[in-house]
């Protein structure tokens, strides 16, 4: 392969700037949810839709900003994302009102839509195939460093409470970002728009308004009438299928054209980046809360708990390439099997030694950081090098769509499991322990789908 050039590298750190950007959003705000709620003085479940509200944003929206991109340009399109973003970042810095916050949150995972489809885009347009999976390979360092490492800056930040603006800080962190990749913008590449098609308005309000329903009850589920909404966008996502279907019967343009789904073995891949982000987003959560309320540690305290296992991550993405060189699609496996076992170790030490800071418990989070870097940050190339150049847009934005996603899938189902738990016993520890249950089941599936999929599939495949 050869060597990107200065220039290149370059170019390539502005295209990934914006994703780094909305990873770290995504877990940034966390580690001050006890404080927003003691601040604003809101229940335990608005604190989980601050965090999931920008999830829900982003996995709204996702697949109709791909057309966007195709539609009006990639560049274009990120650009407009950054600009909403950097809005937005505002308002959330200077609202005090509950309801204004979740409008941000879910407004600024809108803006991380639009931006999330085009990046990928660019990356696989603007660089040869053959440098595609060492880019990809970063990419999903990028997205990991993101989300480890967003607890511990959403720490420091905190710790540092510049003019003592406390959670606020979050957000205005949002703009200098904002603006230097405005500023940089002459090095994204500018790609031309691929359709002149108008919005598919019927299709696009299926799957928004389908969408918006299934997972906004997921998170605020309480009784029949959740199950009930729940239903009704199930079947609005069924209507959008066939409205998909017989646009494409009719050679009009679709957002999502389901062909890409027989894409070899492009189904069971995004099943395993569900349940394999599933299970970190609700540890992530568990974390956050047991230290917090079980432990009585601080904000910054709090952040430093990711520091072994963001330190972990790190050296397993960088050294990960030349790793799946050497032992081939088994290393995803190996990946799931350590995260299982030092999550194990985990429940049985903290029996013993309840405190996550002690230097056994922390050293059990670096291990699991250093598998969880093994397995998801070559994953997004492995399931995309197979998908055919035509789907890669839209087989990029449905990975990050099911990834967000599972985000508000763990914390709704791990952390509300954390919640009654602790709730029903009075007791945090108890609640974390029995929680982790949920990440390791899992992660068992998670193995399973890596196995017959990436495994097996591939075994068969050579041998015909």
């Amino acid at each position: 392969m050869k060597q990107l050039t200065k220039k290149e590298w370059l170019r390539l750190s502005i295209i990934f700037l914006p994703n780094l950007m909305i990873s770290l959003n995504t877990y940034m705000l966390q580690v001050a949810l006890p404080e927003i709620q003691k601040t604003l003085g809101i229940t335990f479940s608005d604190a989980q839709f601050i965090l999931t509200g920008y999830s829900l944003g982003l996995a709204t929206f996702l697949i109709l900003s791909s057309f966007f991109g195709n539609r009006w340009g990639q560049k274009n399109i990120l650009l407009l994302g950054i600009s909403f973003f950097f809005v937005l970042s505002i308002i959330g810095g200077i609202t005090s009102s509950e309801t204004v916050l979740i409008l941000v949150r879910i407004g600024q995972g809108i803006s991380g839509a639009l931006i999330q489809p085009q990046v990928m885009v660019l990356m696989r347009e603007g660089f040869s195939k053959d440098r595609q999976p060492f880019i990809f390979s970063l990419y999903g360092m990028v997205i990991g460093l993101g989300f480890t490492f967003g607890l511990l800056l959403g720490g420091i930040i905190m710790k540092l409470n510049l003019f003592n603006l406390g959670w606020r800080n979050i957000f205005f962190f949002n703009l200098p970002v904002c603006l230097l990749i405005l500023c940089m913008s002459s090095l994204i590449p500018k790609r031309e728009p691929i359709t002149k098609d108008s919005v598919d308005v019927k299709g696009s309000s299926l799957l928004v308004l389908g969408s918006f329903l299934l997972v906004y009850q997921i998170i605020y589920f309480k009784n029949i009438t959740s199950v009930v909404i729940i239903l009704i966008g199930l079947a609005l996502l069924f209507f959008f299928r066939k409205v998909e279907k017989v646009r494409l019967n009719k050679k009009q343009t679709v957002l999502v054209d389901f062909s890409v789904f027989q894409e070899p073995n492009f189904l069971r891949g995004i099943a395993s980046v569900f349940c394999v982000y599933m299970s970190m987003f609700g540890l992530f959560f568990l974390m956050t809360y047991y230290a917090q309320l079980g432990l009585g540690k601080s904000v910054f305290q709090t952040g430093f708990i990711f520091l072994p296992l963001g330190i972990g991550f790190t050296f397993a993405s960088i050294a990960s390439a030349d790793w799946l060189k050497k032992i081939g699609n088994q290393l995803l496996l190996l990946g799931v099997l350590g995260m299982l076992g030092s999550l194990v170790i985990l429940i049985f030490s903290l029996k013993y030694q309840p405190d996550l800071f002690t230097f056994f418990n922390l050293f059990l989070l670096f291990l699991y950081g250093l598998f969880l870097g093994i397995t998801t940050t070559p994953l997004i190339g492995i399931i995309l090098i197979d998908v055919s150049a035509e789907f890669s847009g839209l087989a990029s934005s449905i990975i990050n769509m099911v990834m967000y996603f599972s985000n508000i899938m763990g914390v709704a189902l791990i952390g509300g499991a954390f919640k009654k738990i602790a709730g029903q016993t009075n007791n945090y520890l108890s609640g974390f322990s029995y929680s982790l249950i949920g990440v390791l089941l899992c992660l068992v599936l998670t193995g399973y789908y890596f196995k017959t999929t990436f495994i097996e599939e591939k075994k068969r495949s050579s041998s015909i």
